[in-house]
């Protein structure tokens, strides 16, 4: 039987923080309205946005956005999303599905300090955007990056102290360093888990465009078929390389096989219209460069 992963950090003379608590104290002082929190002020400057925002139509309130798509176009609850996420794909690892033939390479072992400090950073590597607010992945840059940095710094500051609690403070600081350098072994495995979270938002997206297009809601299904469309462009090439290391990406593009098939095979070329004209072209080649990348994926495992 597989030992249990953490559910905490371990702060010394036996005693735990958990994760829970760590997710909460941020939003303790917040009161929650109805499903939405957005937007809304966490205290003094910092202002919390919502995910995804470049997607949402005109009409669309936040509250249908975040029933539409779910927890990870919501701040509070992307933070617990990505832990869970990171859960499952440390339980792949330990406990491999039927489909998965090969031998577990080294990258996907993890030492008990390793699980912790992987789902440590899946609740802290957001919160540097309680300052700065979300920016999109595909338009982020490196100024963008290096200001979060500096927010993450202020936040825990703000939150915990370096002399009462000095061995969670350290293993904080070692989960930014994960977030922020993906070069290293754990950086890697991060950076696995946090796209498979915009992976299954795009894959989300693509159901929720079949729905609203039936209704009749043309503008919101041509937004989320957009959503679709970028996410899979932007991220899968490297899930596909992912998915020979790690057993949680192939378990996950092979079970929904059939969905991302489907993005490929119907999305229409009028949804590159919604960028700029001088970026249609190379929009355009990503995705067929992924979709070439996802067929070769499938006949190489025989599907």
């Amino acid at each position: 039987m597989k030992e249990a992963l953490p559910n905490g950090v371990d702060v010394g003379w036996g005693g735990t923080t958990s994760y829970k608590f760590l997710h909460e104290i941020f939003f303790a002082s917040t009161a929650k309205m109805g499903v939405w929190h957005y937007p809304r002020r966490i205290g003094e400057g910092e202002v919390v946005d919502v995910r995804f925002k470049q997607y949402v139509p005109e009409g669309v309130s936040f509250s249908e956005w975040v029933n539409l798509l779910g927890a990870d176009v919501e701040f509070f609850e992307h933070a617990h999303l990505t832990h869970m996420l990171g859960r499952s794909f440390l339980f792949h690892c330990l406990q491999p599905p039927l489909s998965w033939k090969e031998k577990i390479p080294e990258s996907a072992h993890f030492s008990r300090e390793e699980q912790e400090i992987l789902l440590l950073a899946a609740i802290v590597h957001d919160w540097g955007e309680l300052r700065v607010g979300d920016k999109p992945y595909p338009s982020k840059t490196p100024t963008d990056e290096l200001e979060e940095i500096k927010a993450q710094e202020e936040v825990a500051g703000g939150r915990f102290s370096k002399s009462r609690d000095p061995i969670l403070w350290v293993k904080i600081h070692q989960a930014f360093e994960i977030v922020n350098n993906r070069d290293s072994k754990l950086g890697r495995a991060f950076n696995v888990i946090e796209k498979l979270g915009y992976f299954r938002t795009g894959i989300i997206a693509w159901g929720k465009s079949r729905q609203t297009e039936r209704e009749g809601r043309i503008e919101l299904s041509s937004r989320l078929q957009w959503l679709a469309a970028e996410v899979s462009a932007n991220h899968l090439p490297k899930l596909l390389e992912y998915a020979e290391d790690y057993p949680a990406v192939f378990a996950y593009l092979t079970d929904m096989k059939f969905f991302i098939s489907d993005i490929f095979e119907q999305i229409p070329d009028s949804i590159f219209e919604n960028y700029p004209r001088e970026n249609r072209d190379s929009k355009m080649a990503r995705f067929d460069e992924a979709k070439e990348g996802w067929f070769n994926f499938l006949e190489s495992k025989g599907f």
